[in-house]
């Protein structure tokens, strides 16, 4: 058990610290840990159910925890009707390897996803155009956009705090996680999740986000938006939402 810490309260993690075989890892997570406040332990012991591979991933690499504790100070929502980075998967961002870096190496800022779209005219980004008749939508190079050739989920989306709506590939080897689509310290988000177009119409969207996790409500709300944004006849008839 970590010294200066009462871990009892804590069942998941003291089960979990308990299990380790490893005693250097041990030593090395126990040492992190050992001055944590009740609050930073309890965000640590919820995360299991969320993301059931940080423990194991902690285990390996021990000073993720020490990012853990760093985003506790850095990640927050900033208002009611908005979602942050999950702590876990801010501290997972963090420790990547340089080659793959998503937050820029010495900062605490996300980085821009070089892919990202609008459906305005936005900076560190292309536009995407609606056809005023048709309704269908096509990428800054004219290209209808479709999703079939992507991969089964389609493509990130985010709603930012002012509501603007961003669209992103993964990036290939990089593989940008959704807080990208906004870039900088602490992004918060109305929604996130996947969309996916079938000939330029809008198909799908979904909270699939491991980074930000939104409610079914929030779904409802980016909906809303999406709707309140574009014309009726950019969504394709068999148009849903998907939640998770």
């Amino acid at each position: 058990m970590a010294k200066g810490a009462d871990l009892t309260k804590f069942t998941k993690v003291d089960n979990w610290l308990k299990g380790i075989t490893n005693s250097t890892s041990k030593a090395n997570i126990e040492n992190i840990i050992k001055n944590w406040s009740d609050d930073l332990l309890t965000k640590l012991d919820n995360v299991p159910s969320r993301n059931p591979n940080f423990l194991s991933q902690v285990e390996a690499n021990p000073s993720i925890l020490n990012h853990f504790e760093e985003g506790s100070k850095i990640i927050s929502n900033k208002a009611a009707n908005l979602k942050a980075v999950e702590l876990d998967m801010y501290a997972l961002d963090k420790a990547r390897p340089i080659d793959k870096a998503v937050v820029t190496p010495g900062t605490n800022s996300y980085k821009i996803n070089t892919t990202r779209k609008s459906f305005d005219n936005m900076p560190n980004s292309s536009k995407m155009e609606i056809n005023p008749e048709s309704g269908k939508i096509r990428d800054a190079n004219g290209n209808v956009m479709s999703t079939d050739n992507v991969n089964g989920e389609g493509l990130m989306y985010v709603i930012d705090d002012s509501g603007n709506i961003w669209v992103g590939g993964r990036g290939g080897e990089i593989s940008y996680p959704h807080p990208t689509l906004v870039g900088g310290v602490n992004p918060n988000v109305k929604c996130a999740g996947m969309i996916k177009f079938k000939d330029g119409r809008i198909l799908e969207i979904s909270n699939n986000s491991g980074h930000f996790k939104p409610s079914n409500s929030a779904l409802q709300e980016a909906e809303t938006i999406f709707k309140q944004k574009l014309p009726a006849n950019s969504f394709d008839s068999q148009f849903k939402t998907v939640g998770f």
